[in-house]
């Protein structure tokens, strides 16, 4: 061979030409038949593959016809290569009907989960993120000077003492909440609503779907003018109605014009769940009855944008101007200086009184994204284990296209292209599964949130970022479940592999086949669905300890029903007239066993807190603190028969005489809870001592507005979440009169008396509408946060029942192909006696060994995530051992299972058939 000649071909190596069977497209079929058969000779005589093709060709002398038909299509070698890869491997897969099925809903499954949390946290975490970060926002918190975590909201005054901190801040936005009925006249329903400045959408930099949003007139102090502003979701519930904007809604009794509508998925600052409108701050008079400009009235909320060459650490030396600026604001006589605290936005809390630690949301959604990659590297470990299982039935196949001359690249290509076509089929089935699953969850959502007053703006959905993580799924199975078999697969004896008969195996056997790349893969899979599993466990068992925690109160056998008697236009006297007249024939409704009235419901995000005084002196509890006699307690205004209707027990003291109840007697009331009762007098005995309830009252030292605790009840919870409940006061509804009511009665049968309830409620009460009629329990079994837990516990519940899933159908495999490749070897311990139970212990012996393992790690990998769990979710241990072993023994049984359905159908093997195999 000619020098010039050597250096083209070894070019021509280099770029794998020579290699390649397709690019022998200058030969002829017959030339190309003959020099498939030269090399097949030379093999048999011992060369290698590699040698033996080349001296086939240069014996054959069809390497200058060769190299010439090389050189005229490299250039597209490597597209037409990867594309006839493609298409081979399009072709391999139909030829396997079932196995693509179940590799590809394999694959469906693991792709499918990781896209929906993938746009869950999307929309939940990463968005809200992104926006705080790229708007540079904080929130405002009013905090007393001294030190103590002692938190207000903003008076108007102070909220513009910081607005006009152009120092520190771009912009401020002020808003406040409550609960309204919203709705069409005769279509009202308690929604929350959200009254907010003029610049709280600019700030948030949002442009409106339709109309405009509020101007600096309507939003002043004072202003009342009806002008409302809509959630697009309310929109669609209503049905989407042309000429929306210009149409009047309901807020309790009167009209508002709405003038736009906010763009889809808004809720203002909070995670998915928001108001259905936002009026004009101008409209708290309207709705509160307190005039905004009083520095007494302090309910707003403060979100700031920082100046952007400031971030939070670097604006603290700034603060002390502002904190001037705030207490000139702030009236005189107030007890200690105020200052500003400045943190990032809380999504959670809706009453703005403190910071609170949110990481838990980020850490939330690390935890959910790493579970469901979990559930998708157990996904590829089973296309993995069939890949390889596929692969070792293909040993003579691969044999017979190295021998040929194709190269262990090309071959390894061809694998890797199958799982690459199995890896776009999962991928298209996970989107679909994604899709079903994301309208599956806003079904279940928004009928878990029929009866909250939040209204539900998450839509996951899938669009161009969903696709590109779709496909960055897809590029990350083919290479963690395709690349290694089929470098496993290629790496073979010729020879031997060439001379394998059906039936056997070119493998190990011992220890060598129990710790096959196979079975290994199995033990990992049992470990990673314990732990799956058993993260699936504590969330189940958070949501239950939530739900199930020691409420203070019976919600059973009791029915709700509001009224609003802001919506009649009637005089405080006979808003106390008829209330009272109403408990009294509502007292004679049949099925009834008592009545009583309230202002607040318990878990209905109600309940307001007032400062409160101990008349003596300071109180025992804050003495240390900071010698000021101040704690704060939620007020409820209640009708004679309310603690015993409601299961709350009555621990000291009595229950509000008929006349207290009614108002008719001068002197001041009031029943507390043993925990304000603990933190005003420790062991003392509170009955017939005196408090305050306002700071006015504590600050003049009027003893004519002193209240006599009469009582102690037990703490009843308020709310999911907190290791105590909420100190509360109770006051006589006559002395406390409130004009939201809400009427108890306690039944034997609640659902009977839903039924009628309505109808003879409006009967008794025709000028005042009513609002809902609903069982006691719903407030719990509705709570946000109870939904939220609950949507938690069944996510992760479906994470940990797909893992298991998985892994069984994983198994399985792997075993029925373990028992296929060892029917000659069955047949012949049948032939020479063995019985049934003989084969089947063999087969078990080992799965029950690599269960074993693979559990015993799993443990491990559990208890690890344990500990990251138990810090998140509500009372859960990181050791649950009732958790740990219900996880290992269903994991154990359905493993087993899995294990004994192909040792059984082994047992009904022919010796005459296996031993034919030979």
């Amino acid at each position: 061979m000619k020098i010039p000649e050597i250096f083209r071909w070894l070019r021509l190596r280099m770029r794998g030409l020579l290699h390649s069977p397709s690019h022998e497209k200058g030969l002829d079929g017959e030339m190309r038949h003959h020099l498939e058969m030269l090399v097949a000779e030379k093999i048999a005589e011992g060369m290698t593959p590699h040698d033996a093709r080349l001296a086939a060709r240069r014996e054959f002398g069809a390497i200058d016809h060769y190299r010439e038909a090389c050189r005229d299509t490299w250039r597209p070698a490597l597209f037409s290569g990867l594309s006839g890869d493609l298409r081979f491997a399009i072709r391999s897969l139909r030829r396997s009907p079932t196995f693509t099925v179940v590799a590809m809903l394999t694959l469906g499954v693991g792709i499918g989960v990781n896209t929906t949390m993938f746009s869950i946290v999307r929309d939940v975490i990463l968005r809200p993120l992104s926006r705080d970060h790229d708007l540079n926002l904080v929130t405002a918190y009013n905090q007393r000077a001294e030190g103590a975590r002692d938190f207000r909201m903003f008076s108007y005054p102070e909220f513009e003492a910081v607005r006009d901190s152009q120092d520190v801040f771009v912009d401020a936005a002020a808003s406040t909440f409550s609960t309204e009925a919203v709705g069409r006249p005769n279509q009202l329903q308690r929604r929350l609503v959200n009254l907010v400045s003029e610049n709280y959408f600019s700030l948030l930099d949002i442009q409106p779907f339709e109309g405009r949003f509020f101007t600096a007139e309507e939003t002043a102090p004072g202003a009342s003018i009806p002008v409302a502003v809509a959630n697009h979701g309310f929109w669609e519930r209503l049905g989407q109605p042309r000429g929306f904007v210009g149409s009047t809604i309901r807020v309790n009794q009167r009209d508002y014009t709405v003038v736009g509508i906010t763009p889809p998925g808004f809720v203002g600052l909070h995670v998915s769940i928001g108001p259905d409108v936002w009026l004009p701050l101008g409209e708290t008079e309207q709705l509160f009855g307190h005039d905004l400009r009083d520095h007494g009235t302090q309910q707003l909320g403060v979100i700031t944008r920082l100046r952007p060459e400031l971030t939070l650490d670097a604006v603290t030396p700034r603060l002390a101007a502002v904190n001037q600026r705030l207490n000139d604001a702030t009236p005189d006589g107030e007890n200690g200086a105020r200052q500003l605290v400045l943190a990032p936005p809380s999504r959670g809390d809706f009453g703005n009184a403190g910071p609170s630690d949110e990481s838990f949301l980020t850490m939330f959604g690390a935890l959910a994204m790493a579970l469901a990659i979990t559930v998708l590297v157990v996904a590829c470990f089973n296309l993995a284990n069939m890949l390889l299982a596929r692969g070792a039935s293909r040993h003579k196949e691969i044999a017979v296209r190295i021998s040929l001359g194709a190269s262990r690249w090309q071959v390894v290509r061809q694998l890797t292209a199958e799982g690459f076509v199995l890896s776009l089929l999962g991928a298209g089935c996970g989107l679909i599964l994604s899709l079903i699953s994301n309208d599956l969850l806003m079904r279940v959502s928004l009928d878990s949130f029929s009866y909250s007053p939040f209204v539900l703006s998450i839509k996951p959905f899938i669009n161009a970022p969903t696709v590109a993580a779709s496909l960055v799924f897809c590029l990350l199975t083919t290479v963690v479940s395709s690349l290694g078999p089929a470098i496993r697969t290629t790496r073979l004896n010729v020879v031997d592999d060439l001379k394998l008969q059906p039936g056997t195996s070119a493998g190990n056997g011992g220890w060598g086949r129990f710790f096959s790349v196979g079975n290994n893969l199995v033990m990992i899979q049992i470990a990673l669905s314990l732990a799956l599993l058993f993260s699936a466990a504590l969330f189940v068992q958070g949501a239950w300890n939530a739900r199930s925690e020691g409420l203070g109160f019976d919600p059973e056998h009791q029915v709700v029903v509001n009224l609003d008697y802001r919506m009649s236009d009637l005089t405080p006297a006979e808003i106390a007239r008829r209330q009272h007249a109403l408990l009294t024939q509502a007292a004679g409704i049949s099925n009834v066993e008592s009545v009583s009235l309230s202002t607040v419901v318990p878990y209905n995000f109600e309940l307001s807190f007032r400062p409160i005084f101990h008349i003596d002196g300071v109180a025992a509890a804050s003495a240390e603190e900071d010698l000021r006699p101040e704690v704060w307690a939620g007020l409820t205004s209640v009708t004679r028969g309310y603690f015993e209707g409601l299961g709350i027990d009555l621990l000291q003291g009595r229950d509000f005489s008929p006349e207290e109840s009614n108002g008719t007697t001068p002197h001041g009331v009031v029943i507390v809870d043993e925990s304000l009762a603990n933190s005003l007098f420790g062991d003392n005995d509170p009955v017939g001592r005196s408090i305050f309830a306002d700071n006015q009252s504590a600050r003049s030292g009027d003893h004519a507005r002193a209240l006599e605790i009469i009582g102690v009840v037990r703490s009843p919870r308020n709310q999911v979440f907190g290791d105590n409940a909420p100190r509360r006061i109770y006051r006589p509804l006559g002395q406390a009169p409130g004009s939201n009511t809400y009427l108890h009665f306690k039944t034997h049968d609640p659902a009977s008396l839903i039924t009628a309830l309505r109808d003879q409620i409006h009967a008794m009460e025709p000028a005042t509408p009513v609002l809902f009629v609903r069982p006691l329990s719903s407030f719990v079994e509705k709570n946000i946060n109870v939904l939220l837990v609950k949507l938690g516990g069944g996510i992760f519940g479906g994470f940990g029942a797909i893992a298991l899933l998985l892994a069984v159908v994983g198994i399985y495999g792997v075993k029925t192909h373990a028992v296929t490749r060892r029917t000659r070897e069955i047949g012949i311990r049948i032939a020479l006696g063995a019985r049934p139970g003989e084969v089947i212990g063999l087969i078990l012996r080992q799965g029950a060994l690599q269960t074993a393992i693979g559990v015993c790690s799993g443990i491990l990998l559990a208890l690890t995530a344990g500990r990251i769990l138990a810090g998140m979710l509500y009372r859960v241990s990181p050791s649950d051992l009732p958790a740990l072993l219900a996880s290992a023994l269903i994991l154990s049984l359905s493993v087993l299972l899995a294990c004994w359905i192909p040792a059984r159908r082994a047992t009904k093997v022919d010796p005459v058939i296996a031993l034919r195999a030979e």
